[in-house]
């Protein structure tokens, strides 16, 4: 029996290409192969990528660890439970939260509502408190404060749809109903976290027809309130998504169901100013996927594996995106959040028009290497920060959600 969770996209369709400019670069693909429908998160400098369904629709429970500067994998502990795909994933503090997916067993197919943490530091997995209700993949999913949040969904194979929001307090290991989702448009969404609101875009009316929206959401966990947001290009679900840099990040995934038609593009959101601009896609311009992992480390975004559907066979590979100058900005002209001066530096930088709070200096693997408090709001005091004992390469400096490139004595 075929998975419940992509089964809606199994029909031969059109092919979208989208020809813009964009940075790609082929990096090494995941030991283990190919996997649609997998997890996907990053800590300390690393990419992180587990579950995901094989060839044979067979769901997998391995966890492994991807160095950006080594270009190499690590494998990690797997998860004891049986293998899934379409979990939904958050990260808070040093833990990884794997929520519901769906299970394989003897040709059957189970949606399930558990919840597991992974200890990056321990290399080691815990059940906690489980979902309340019934079993749902294809959820969405973000963390804002101290909290995580898991809504929508569906439990494919008992065709119920989920518009619920619920709120996970790891401390207490208790989940607290929120405000449900505003539409019907709960599953199989792109879903992400920006300036401590979560974003809910694009999805499926799973259970009503199985249409697609290019509807956005934003979540206001203060307010408990959802409003609308600037509509993706078009309509979308089956995709990717992740946050870096202060903008939200969408890749790939299908624009429709019957015909389908797969989404060649990368799309970056920018919430400042409510729009969308669009980038190409990886890969092959034949290549037509739905569900790949994606992930976002320094300047760049991480895509990899899915499913082809023109063949309808995992994609086996690694690609990485690098963002243009609309998301990392150079910081030599006036722009959104600070700027920096000299660009590039050599034993000194000087911060400017940044906020009272913790800039960060990171290098290429993502490790924190300097860290500066700002006192003072006000835009116009000048902030040195000493870059003397730095090695000679790139780094990216962050502010709140913004983030720079900062090139150091090259």
């Amino acid at each position: 029996m075929k998975k419940m969770w992509f089964l809606l996209g199994l029909v031969l369709g059109t092919l979208i290409v989208q020809a813009q400019p964009g940075t790609w670069q082929a990096r090494t693909a995941r030991p283990m192969g190919g996997r649609a429908g997998a997890f996907a998160f990053t800590h300390n400098g690393l990419g992180y990528v587990g579950g995901g369904d094989d060839d044979n629709l067979n769901g997998s429970s391995d966890l492994w660890a991807y160095d950006p500067v080594a270009d190499t994998w690590t494998q990690r502990a797997s998860l004891p439970a049986a293998g899934r795909a379409a979990a939904a994933v958050f990260v808070l503090g040093g833990s990884a939260y794997v929520a519901g997916g769906e299970l394989s067993s003897s040709g059957s197919t189970v949606d399930v509502n558990e919840l597991w943490a992974y200890d990056l530091a321990a290399n080691a997995w815990a059940a906690r408190a489980p979902i309340p209700g019934a079993g749902r993949a294809a959820a969405f999913a973000f963390a804002l404060g101290n909290l995580g949040y898991v809504g929508g969904g569906a439990d494919f194979p008992n065709a119920v749809q989920h518009t619920d929001l619920w709120a996970y307090d790891p401390v207490a290991d208790t989940w607290t109903p929120r405000a449900g989702f505003p539409t019907g448009f709960a599953t199989l969404p792109a879903s992400f976290a920006l300036g401590g609101a979560g974003y809910v875009a694009g999805g499926s009316n799973f259970g009503m027809g199985s249409a697609l929206t290019q509807q956005v959401w934003r979540y206001d966990p203060v307010a408990d309130q959802w409003s609308a947001r600037a509509p993706l290009p078009r309509v979308r679900a089956y995709g990717s998504s992740l946050a870096l840099g202060g903008y939200g990040v969408v890749v790939e995934g299908l624009a429709s169901l019957q015909p389908a038609v797969a989404v060649r593009d990368l799309l970056l959101y920018d919430p400042a100013a409510d729009s969308w601009t669009q980038y190409p896609a990886p890969g092959s311009p034949s290549l037509a996927r739905m569900a790949p992992y994606a992930f976002g480390l320094g300047n760049r975004v991480y895509v990899g594996s899915g499913m082809d559907m023109t063949n309808f066979s995992v994609i086996d590979d690694l690609w990485a995106f690098t963002l243009p100058p609309l998301a990392v900005r150079d910081g030599r002209a006036e722009a959104e959040g600070f700027t920096l001066a000299p660009n590039p530096a050599g034993g000194q930088v000087w911060l400017r028009g940044a906020g009272a709070g913790v800039v960060t200096v990171l290098d290429a693997r993502g490790r924190v290497v300097r860290t500066v408090e700002r006192r003072s709001a006000a835009a116009a005091q000048d902030v040195p920060v000493d870059l003397r004992d730095l090695p000679a390469g790139v780094y990216v400096v962050r502010c709140g959600e913004v983030m720079k490139r900062l090139v150091v004595g090259l």
